[in-house]
C-alpha cells in the first residue's frame, strides 16, 4: 500500500468518534444482558409504533375565507313520497340572483311506486318549474292555447288539444310516444284521476340540477296542472290539501361530489305527517360550507358540506299560509373548509427513530458513565467511516431543522367579531373598455340608510382609447346620480332656472351652458375644474355619446368609506342620460346601445392588504356574450373581518371576502332594469385572526439534541457490530 494511501487511512481512523474497547478488557454481565434485551424490546415497540404513525394517513382541517371562483353548484337529491303520485309533484328552483329555472328539463327522474315502495315502471324524465305555493296560484286560470301542440308529430297547422290526439299523431308517424309527464294534455288527465282518488301510488324523484352559488331555494310543491278545471274553485283548495301528502324520505341530498368518509346530515331522513288528516310543509334550512378535499397525490375534490335544521308547519285549507310543500332553503358560508390528507414526512420519521434509539440506549447506560482508559481503546477504519457518515447525517438533519426553525408560518383562529370599527374602506379599480367616462355613474347605499349622493370622494375617472391607453390625466369622480330602472330614464330633470357658475360668476349671474361656465372661469383667470364635475358640460358629453361620436373606454379607481353594514356599490348609467337630446321612446334603446357593461376588475378590496393576501376578484375579466347583447353583471360578496398579527406584534385590521357572480341578460323591452355592474356585500359576524408563528428556541434545541444523540448512538451500534464481526472473522482465520 502506498505511503499516501496509508496516510489518508490513518486520518480516517483518527476520525473514529466511537473507539472500541479491546475485548480482553470487556466484561459482560447478566444484568447487562437483561438490560440490553429490555432495550431491544423497548426500541422494537417504539419503532413499530412510530412506523405505524408514519404509514397512517390522517387528515388536517384548515379554515379560510372562500376565495374560489367556482360560481355553480350541483344539488344532487333523491326523495321518496310514499303517498303521492308523480303527476301531483312539481319541482321548483330559484336563487337570490334571480335565476328561476322554469320548464327546463334536467337530469331528473320521476319513478312511480306502488304502496309497498316498489317501482311500477322505469323512471320518466322530470322538469323544473310549474309549482304552486299559494292559494292564489290555484285560483289563477290556465291560459290554454287555442291550438295545442302535437309535439312535432302533427301535420302543418294541426291542433292536438287532448292527450288522445297527441297519442294518435305519434301513432300515425310510428314514433315512440314521449313520457306522458312531459305532455301537458296528458298531465291534466293524470291530475284529474289523482283528484278523484283513482291513483294510489307513491313517487321517487332523483337527479341533479346546477344552481348559482348564491342563497336560494329548492322545493317540491303541487303541480300547476291542479288548475286543470276538473273542480270548481271552491273545492280545488280542499282537494289539493287532501291529495298532497308531504310525508317523505330523503334517501340522499348533497351539494357536490362526495369525498372519503363524507356524511351528509339529511341522508336517510324519514319524515311523516302527524296523522292521516294532517297536512303541512316540511322546511329545511341549510347552511352550505364550501369544502376542498386534497389527497396525498395532490388531486383535489371541490365540493360542499352542509348543516341543516328542520321545521314542520301545519297548514289548513282555510288558512292563508300557503299550500303544503317540502322546501330546502340554502345559503352559502363565506368560510371554506380545506381538508388535507396528511402523512408524517420521512425526515420527521428518521428524527424520531434516532431519538428513540439514542434515548433508550442512553437510559440503559446510566451507570455514572465510566470511561475506558485510552490505552485500552482501538480506533478502526470502519469507525472513521461511520463517524464521517454520522457527521454528514447530523449536518443534513440540523440544516433541515434550522430551516424549519427560521421559517415563519401562520396560524388561523376564528372568533366572533367584537370590534367597534363601524367603517370600512372599499378600494376598487375597474376598467370599462367600450364605455365613455361620462356615461358611468357610481352609486353606493347601505342597509343603515347611508346613501352617498353627489359627494366627491377620492375617486378618479381616466378616459382610455380603444387600445386601453390613457388619453389624459384622471379627473375627479363623484358618488351618486345613477339610473337603475326604465322609470328613472323617463323622469324629467328639473333644471335650475339659473345654473351655477361654480364660484366664478358675478353676483346673481347665471351659467346655463357649458360655454358660459368656461367663460366665467376665463374672466377670473382661474383654472377650469374637471368638466366631469360641471353638470352643464356633462350633458353635452352625454349627447355626443348617444350620437356615437365618442369611442372611448374608462378606468375608474379609488376608494370610498362605507358603514360596516350590508350594502351595494354599483356602476350604472349616469343621470345625464336624461338630458333631453332624445325623445322618451328612443332613450331606452339608446341607453342600452351605449351602456356596454364589459369590464375588467383590476382590483377590489375591503381594507388594507396583508402579506400574500389574494382577493378573488382581482384581474377578473368579463365580456358580454356578443356585440348586441346587454345585461347586468352582479357580484354577491360576503366580507369576513380579518386581523393579521406579525411576529413583532404589530397588526393590520382588514377584511377578506368570498364572491359569487351572475350575468343577467336584459333587453330594452323588458322591465328588469337597466344594465349595470353591481357589488352586493354583507358582513360576517365571524372574524379571522391570522398570527405569524415561529417554532420556539427550546423546541429547536430539543430537536438538535435528539438528532445528535440518536445519530451517534445508531451509527455507534453499527460500528460496534461491524468491529465485533471483523474480530470474530480474524480470530477464526488465525485458528
Amino acid at each position: 500500500m502506498s505511503t499516501a494511501s496509508s496516510f489518508w487511512l490513518s486520518k480516517l481512523k483518527g476520525l473514529d468518534a466511537n473507539p472500541k474497547t479491546i475485548d480482553e478488557f470487556k466484561v459482560r454481565t447478566l444484568q447487562g444482558g437483561f438490560f440490553s434485551l429490555l432495550a431491544f424490546f423497548c426500541i422494537s415497540f417504539l419503532l413499530v409504533s412510530e412506523l405505524g404513525y408514519y404509514l397512517t394517513t390522517d387528515t388536517v382541517d384548515k379554515m379560510m375565507v372562500d376565495g374560489g371562483r367556482n360560481t355553480l353548484v350541483s344539488i344532487n337529491f333523491d326523495l321518496e313520497f310514499p303517498h303521492m303520485s308523480c303527476a301531483a309533484v312539481a319541482i321548483e328552483s330559484a336563487d337570490m340572483a334571480g335565476n328561476a329555472q322554469h320548464d327546463i328539463v334536467h337530469n331528473i327522474q320521476k319513478i312511480s311506486l306502488d304502496l309497498s315502495g316498489q317501482a311500477l315502471a322505469e323512471g320518466m324524465q322530470g322538469s323544473i318549474g310549474g309549482a304552486l305555493t299559494n292559494h292564489s296560484d290555484l285560483h289563477e286560470e290556465i291560459e290554454k292555447p287555442k291550438c295545442g301542440s302535437c309535439y312535432s308529430a302533427g301535420e302543418p297547422e294541426e291542433c292536438c288539444n287532448t292527450c288522445e290526439s297527441v297519442k294518435a299523431a305519434y301513432v300515425r308517424k310510428s314514433w315512440l310516444m314521449p313520457s306522458l309527464h312531459t305532455v301537458a294534455q296528458c298531465q291534466e288527465i293524470e291530475i284529474e284521476k289523482v283528484l278523484r282518488g283513482e291513483v294510489k301510488e307513491g313517487c321517487r324523484i332523483k337527479g341533479a340540477l346546477t344552481v348559482s352559488k348564491a342563497a336560494g331555494r329548492l322545493y317540491f310543491a303541487p303541480s300547476k296542472f291542479f288548475r286543470s278545471g276538473y273542480l270548481s274553485t271552491q273545492d280545488l283548495v280542499n282537494a289539493t290539501f287532501k291529495v298532497f301528502d308531504t310525508s317523505h324520505t330523503i334517501h340522499s341530498l348533497s351539494f357536490g361530489e362526495l369525498y372519503p368518509d363524507m356524511k351528509n346530515p339529511l341522508d336517510n331522513r324519514k319524515k311523516r305527517l302527524p296523522n292521516e288528516s294532517a297536512r303541512g310543509s316540511f322546511q329545511y334550512f341549510i347552511k352550505v360550507v364550501p369544502t376542498e378535499y386534497t389527497f396525498l397525490s395532490a388531486s383535489r375534490i371541490s365540493t360542499n358540506q352542509f348543516s341543516a335544521t328542520e321545521h314542520f308547519r301545519q297548514l289548513t285549507p282555510v288558512g292563508d299560509k300557503g299550500l303544503p310543500k317540502v322546501s330546502f332553503s340554502y345559503t352559502f358560508s363565506p368560510i371554506m373548509f380545506r381538508i388535507e390528507q396528511y402523512r408524517a414526512g420521512f425526515l420527521q420519521f428518521l428524527t424520531s427513530v434516532f431519538a428513540i434509539v439514542g434515548g433508550v440506549f442512553t437510559l440503559k447506560g446510566l451507570d455514572a458513565n465510566p470511561k475506558t482508559i485510552d490505552e485500552f481503546k482501538v480506533r478502526t477504519l470502519q469507525g472513521g467511516f461511520f463517524s464521517l457518515l454520522a457527521f454528514f447525517c447530523i449536518s443534513f438533519l440540523l440544516v433541515s431543522e434550522l430551516g424549519y426553525y427560521l421559517t415563519t408560518d401562520t396560524v388561523d383562529k376564528m372568533m366572533v367579531d367584537g370590534g367597534r370599527n363601524t367603517l370600512v374602506s372599499i378600494n376598487f379599480d375597474l376598467e370599462f373598455p367600450h364605455m365613455s367616462c361620462a356615461a358611468v355613474a357610481i352609486e353606493s347605499a347601505d342597509m343603515a340608510g347611508n346613501a352617498q349622493h353627489d359627494i366627491v370622494h377620492n375617486i378618479q375617472k381616466i378616459s382610455l382609447d380603444l387600445s386601453g391607453q390613457a388619453l389624459a390625466e384622471g379627473m375627479q369622480g363623484s358618488i351618486g346620480g345613477a339610473l337603475t330602472n326604465h322609470s328613472d330614464l323617463h323622469e324629467e330633470i328639473e333644471k335650475p332656472k339659473c345654473g351655477s357658475c361654480y364660484s366664478a360668476g358675478e353676483p346673481e349671474e347665471c351659467c346655463n351652458t357649458c360655454e358660459s361656465v368656461k367663460a366665467a372661469y376665463v374672466r377670473k383667470s382661474w383654472l377650469m375644474p374637471s368638466l366631469h364635475t360641471v353638470a352643464q358640460c356633462q350633458e353635452i358629453e352625454i349627447e355626443k355619446v348617444l350620437r356615437g361620436e365618442v369611442k372611448e373606454g374608462c378606468r375608474i379607481k379609488g376608494a370610498l368609506t362605507v358603514s360596516k353594514a350590508a350594502g351595494r356599490l354599483f356602476f350604472a348609467p349616469s343621470k345625464f342620460f336624461r338630458s333631453g337630446y332624445l325623445s322618451t321612446q328612443d332613450l331606452v334603446n339608446a341607453t342600452f346601445k351605449v351602456f356596454d357593461t364589459s369590464h375588467t376588475i383590476h382590483s377590489l378590496s375591503f381594507g388594507e392588504l396583508y402579506p400574500d393576501m389574494k382577493n378573488p376578484l382581482d384581474n377578473r375579466k368579463k365580456r358580454l356574450p356578443n356585440e348586441s347583447a346587454r345585461g347586468s353583471f352582479q357580484y354577491f360578496i360576503k366580507v369576513v373581518p380579518t386581523e393579521y398579527t406579525f411576529l413583532s406584534a404589530s397588526r393590520i385590521s382588514t377584511n377578506q371576502f368570498s364572491a359569487t357572480e351572475h350575468f343577467r341578460q336584459l333587453t330594452p323591452v323588458g322591465d328588469k332594469g337597466l344594465p349595470k355592474v353591481s357589488f352586493s356585500y354583507t358582513f360576517s359576524p365571524i372574524m379571522f385572526r391570522i398570527e405569524q408563528y415561529r417554532a420556539g428556541f427550546l423546541q429547536f434545541l430539543t430537536s438538535v439534541f435528539a438528532i445528535v444523540g440518536g445519530v451517534f448512538t445508531i451509527l455507534g451500534m453499527m460500528d460496534s457490530l461491524t468491529f465485533g464481526l471483523l474480530n470474530k472473522t480474524s480470530s477464526t482465520t488465525l485458528l
